[in-house]
């Protein structure tokens, strides 16, 4: 998750930047865990490439924000689907 490729002078600031990439890379594995375990197995980059990295718009309404899809994004019912897993996962 680029953590080798971000060095700063600073020995406290690569710990901070180093932490953040390892919890940036335990929380995409529980979520792809957790529900498609299909993508289990995925290397990080190309988790990124085609659930983070994808085109959408930012709509504001009434004091909201949400995103549109691009309407021929290639894996959008996959993403859609594991968006709404995402969002049922209860921890309580």
């Amino acid at each position: 998750m680029f953590a080798g490729s971000l060095l700063t002078d600073s020995f406290w600031a690569n710990e901070a930047l180093w932490l953040l990439s390892i919890m940036a890379y335990n929380i995409s594995l529980w979520m792809r865990t957790l529900t498609d375990k299909k993508i289990w197995r995925e290397e990080p980059a190309n988790f990124r490439m085609w659930f983070i990295q994808l085109a959408v718009n930012l709509v504001s309404s009434g004091r909201q924000f949400s995103l549109n899809l691009y309407r021929a994004y290639h894996y959008k019912e996959r993403w859609l689907g594991i968006n709404s897993l995402v969002e049922s996962l209860d921890f309580g």
